[in-house]
């Protein structure tokens, strides 16, 4: 009897297929009218907008759909819930009453990924996955996973993470998402999950795992609660579940997208019609769905420790949410059969593209995708001689690239030897290392080169795999904060004063932080920016750094100068090189 994952590869595997032939093609099958992605501020819209562009040229999305980019408004966090009730605004003004007409896909893509800074630049929602060709993107997966949505609902509006990805097998073909109200996709999820998700307390909780798709009652929307609170709410599946799914704990249903009526969206245009501009955050998840169900109460709204930033009219916003939608129908698309994933952060990254993941077998990942070899195409087969554990995507290698250490490498140009390590992720360099002595990438090295506006052109960002991105430290404890693996005290030593006074210049909050640590000189070719990253790299771990980053870019200062235009040239130039 197949396994469950056996059973979802072979389920994705039709819908990879379905998506692949409408590719550059107009869907004869009910599809998404518009599919809409929100960014978090204009410069990071008309990054995604080039790239949408860019595959439409490419045959890479369907046609005869609108794919369109809005701009999160003003300079206040809003949150997912915000921007969608900004976006579902703008929708109507722009389509009236054709809108009521249509299926919309909208994805909240828009955050600096720091936890992914290589999918900081050009949003995540374009970081790159080992399959297909042309070679798909988070965008395609998503497309292609809710391939079968559109011809299953009424017109309304879908929402879907932006760096998630869900696959299912269902033996039903005849289920349809209900046309009133809220319907949100349920998984089910080891109870540890739960705890950092939303979980569906249901009518019929108890029910045993069955191989297809049921809507059923929600009767409350319980969102990051403890294991202890989940189990006294009542809120763990039948023990069927585990057994299905192989896991020894308890399982929840964990929430992920959720289809919207236009009565309900209505109601949030004309909400945030009377409350623009907002000056808090709304969680899309959070805010919207916790007024819902019969159980639904407002206990939660005075509970900030979701929130990124906590404001004086936050409560208050969060109780007219509540009085607006309570009452409105939830219903939950009960997937048994089906898997939930992340793909936010370097850990995640490296452990789906590089391993035997349930995500790389049910979207079938290849360790090699889209290269080509200074004297052979990768494609054909090579090396066969030996064991593929790194992932390699849209690159140009040399003719004996080491293709045995657990690493990742995408849209990069490498001539020379260069010998990469496990655990690494290099992202958007070109490496020339004509030298007798190779190239030696230490082991959770992370170097992606951007393109800057100014004189000097580019700049390599390099961090350990393992940096926490949004670490921060009072000046006082700046030695404290980590960086490749060691602290700053321990890499700078008695010159840490000095350092500081280099790497933090014009501190307006008091705070120091990774991310706006001015640390990458920037270069005027991608060579020698690489070059300039390996030397840092190099003498961090040989415990030799010189104190001297005047003219050095934080990754902050990378995203506000980034040169957008020139880093799809690249990769454009790239591409008709593999492709020639």
């Amino acid at each position: 009897m197949a396994s469950i994952s056996e059973l979802i590869a072979e389920a994705t595997l039709s819908k990879l297929r379905s998506y692949d032939n409408i590719r550059g093609k107009t869907p004869t099958f009910p599809f998404w009218d518009l599919v809409v992605l929100s960014a978090a501020d204009d410069d990071q819209r008309v990054a995604f907008q080039m790239q949408i562009d860019e595959k439409i040229k490419r045959k890479e999305l369907p046609l005869n759909v609108n794919y369109l980019t809005f701009a999160d408004p003003g300079t206040a966090k809003i949150g997912g819930g915000g921007s969608l009730m900004d976006i579902l605004t703008e929708l109507t003004r722009m389509y009236g009453e054709k809108l009521l007409r249509m299926k919309v896909l909208i994805i909240p893509a828009g955050g600096y990924s720091q936890r992914l800074p290589s999918a900081s630049l050009l949003g995540k929602i374009f970081t790159a996955l080992p399959l297909g060709h042309p070679m798909y993107d988070l965008l395609d997966a998503k497309l292609a996973s809710l391939i079968d949505f559109p011809a299953r609902m009424d017109c309304g509006v879908f929402l879907s993470c932006a760096d998630t990805v869900e696959l299912y097998h269902c033996q039903d073909q005849n289920w349809q998402f209900p046309s009133v109200g809220i319907t949100a996709q349920g998984h089910p999820s080891p109870i540890k999950i739960g705890t950092t998700h939303g979980v569906f307390l249901m009518s019929s909780q108890q029910k045993e795992c069955i191989p297809q798709f049921e809507v059923v009652q929600c009767l409350q929307f319980l969102h990051k609660k403890s294991e202890e609170e989940l189990q006294q709410n009542g809120a763990c599946l039948h023990p069927t579940f585990a057994d299905v799914h192989g896991v020894e704990s308890e399982m929840v249903l964990t929430d992920s997208g959720y289809f919207m009526d236009f009565t309900t969206a209505n109601k949030l245009i004309d909400f945030y019609q009377s409350e623009a501009p907002l000056q808090c955050e709304i969680d899309c998840h959070g805010d919207f769905l916790q007024p819902l169900g019969p159980q639904a109460t407002s206990d939660y709204i005075t509970n900030t420790s979701n929130v990124c930033k906590e404001t004086s009219d936050l409560t208050q916003m969060r109780l007219k949410v509540f009085n607006l939608l309570k009452g409105t129908p939830l219903n939950v698309l009960l997937q048994s059969h089906s898997q939930f994933f992340h793909l936010g952060t370097t850990s995640e990254y490296i452990d789906h593209l590089c391993g035997k993941s349930e995500l790389a077998v049910g979207l079938g990942f290849k360790s090699n995708t889209f290269n080509k070899c200074s004297t052979s195409t990768v494609n054909k087969g090579y090396p066969s001689q030996q064991k593929q554990v790194a992932c390699v995507m849209h690159s140009i290698l040399p003719g004996q690239f080491d293709w045995s250490h657990r690493c990742i490498v995408e849209y990069c140009h490498i001539q020379g030897s260069v010998i990469i390590q496990d655990n690494c992720i290099i992202s958007n360099c070109c490496i020339d290392q004509q030298a007798n002595v190779p190239y030696t990438i230490p082991p959770n090295s992370y170097l992606h080169t951007a393109c800057v506006k100014g004189h000097s052109k580019y700049v390599t960002f390099v961090f350990d795999v393992r940096d926490n991105m949004k670490q921060s430290a009072s000046p006082g404890d700046a030695g404290k904060l980590v960086w490749l693996g060691q602290t700053f005290e321990g890499i700078f030593g008695d010159n840490l004063p000095k350092a500081c006074d280099q790497i933090f210049p014009n501190v307006e909050d008091g705070t120091y932080s990774l991310w706006h640590a001015k640390l990458f000189r920037p270069a005027q070719s991608l060579e020698k920016a690489f070059d300039e990253a390996m030397m840092l790299l190099n003498s961090v771990h040989d415990g030799e750094v010189t104190v001297n980053f005047q003219g050095c870019l934080s990754m902050a200062d990378i995203l506000k100068q980034k040169d957008v235009a020139a880093m799809i040239e690249y990769r454009r130039v790239l591409y008709e090189t593999i492709n020639d």
